[in-house]
């Protein structure tokens, strides 16, 4: 590393897409943000990253029902969540899925991407903030949490 000290000490990499999401996010979201990213991006240390990862992943990690565990089973840094990927991903209890359910939340991950391309050039902050957020955007996102875990 000494000899290269411009490049990244770790040099994880994604073959097309990958998802990053904050190792700590705010206690006043109502949902984990998640980025869906291109293989040229780089993550830092402040966020996890999915490489390579199904887009129905996507659907689970930005469930309600994911973030009620994440605030339940991992730790807090002051009231603020701070994500484990041992203790909020590891051990979220998925059931075995049929390539059905597979299909429907990978829907439902398009639905939320279609929702964020509507509020171009809203950030993901600007989206998911309580204050700022659009009903519309908000019923949505609901609504796609809500049928990504009914589909199970």
């Amino acid at each position: 590393m000494f000899k290269r000290p411009h490049q990244f000490r770790e040099m994880n990499s994604a073959t097309n897409r990958f998802f990053a999401f904050p190792v700590v996010s705010s206690e006043n979201r109502e949902y984990l943000p998640i980025e869906f990213l291109n293989r040229e991006s780089v993550v830092s240390n402040k966020c996890f990253a999915l490489y390579d990862a199904p887009l129905w992943n996507m659907a689970l990690i930005a469930s309600r029902l994911h973030w009620v565990w994440i605030g339940t089973v991992c730790v807090r840094l002051e009231m603020r969540f701070s994500y484990s990927n041992t203790l909020g991903w590891n051990t979220f209890p998925v059931p075995s899925l049929t390539e059905q359910n597979k299909t429907d939340l990978t829907r439902c991950a398009e639905d939320i991407l279609l929702a964020r391309e509507h509020y171009f050039p809203a950030t993901i902050a600007d989206m998911y903030d309580r204050d700022r957020i659009d009903s519309e955007f908000c019923n949505k996102s609901s609504a796609i949490a809500s049928q990504s875990i009914s589909s199970r």
